[in-house]
């Protein structure tokens, strides 16, 4: 195997591929921990209420989008669907390959 030296081959792995592979690592970390944070602060503590009922955080009044729980429900599909996506074969292993720093947001 010969080694690349290309200095345009090197800025494209350190500018690119590496920031990419520490977004994406930070995304499936961030997912796996939603999905964990969801079940135990959200559900659990939305018990009984129905899916179109408003949660009170402020956004009406500073102009982000009102969200009800099934709005979270839809979000909790989504990260579920990038998870089944990161878990097929060695997807997880490529991209934890390359990565540098891909910490969780939360």
């Amino acid at each position: 195997m010969a080694d690349i030296t290309n200095p345009q081959a090197i800025k494209f792995s350190n500018e690119k591929a590496r920031v990419i592979a520490d977004l994406l690592e930070k995304t499936f970390r961030t997912c796996d921990q939603f999905m964990l944070d969801i079940v135990g602060e959200f559900e659990g503590n939305t018990g009984g209420n129905a899916n179109d009922d408003v949660l009170i955080d402020g956004a009406a009044s500073d102009g982000r989008g009102v969200l009800t729980k099934l709005d979270i429900g839809a979000l909790k599909f989504v990260v579920e669907k990038i998870q089944e996506a990161a878990n097929v074969s060695d997807r997880r292993a490529v991209v934890a390959k390359v990565s540098v720093n891909g910490q969780p947001a939360f």
